[in-house]
């Protein structure tokens, strides 16, 4: 891998701030489901932790199922997301980064809505860090985000 471990940092903040952004948007605003797609490797498993049956986090969301949910909501809510801190470890070409998150229903509201954290797995393909996979979970007052992530 040419990249130094400063380029790798920037490359990886770079990938996860672009997540954010194509997810976000006003209701009805399209959206470029192409590029991200583009961000992933393919076979990338996404797991929101809220799909539960029997109280067993179940892992069947690929980015095709992801992006059907998802654009049915986009359809009718805006929702503005965005990344609050990220704690990156890189290994060569693995990462792991543990990204905490905000949501609102508009870019300027000041109260987040909704807060969480996703735990995301990259891999460096040769020539860009992508997507390989993410788990994710929202904030709950039973399961605070822990303070060194707010």
């Amino acid at each position: 891998m040419k990249n130094t471990l400063s380029e790798s940092m920037q490359s990886i903040e770079q990938l996860i701030h672009t997540f954010y952004e194509l997810n976000s948007g006003y209701a009805g605003q399209p959206h470029d489901w192409q590029k991200l797609r583009d961000l992933f490797i393919p076979g990338t498993t996404l797991i929101p932790h809220a799909i539960i049956r029997d109280s067993a986090p179940v892992a069947e969301v690929d980015l095709n199922a992801y992006i059907e949910r998802v654009t049915r909501f986009f359809s009718q809510n805006d929702f503005f997301e965005k990344g609050i801190i990220h704690h990156v470890e890189v290994f060569g070409s693995i990462a792991s980064v543990i990204s905490t998150y905000e949501s609102r229903h508009a870019p300027d509201e000041p109260t987040p809505f909704k807060r969480g954290m996703n735990y995301i797995h990259l891999m460096h393909d040769g020539s860009r860090w992508r997507f390989a996979g993410m788990v994710w979970m929202d904030e709950s007052p039973e399961n605070l985000l822990p303070e060194k992530y707010r």
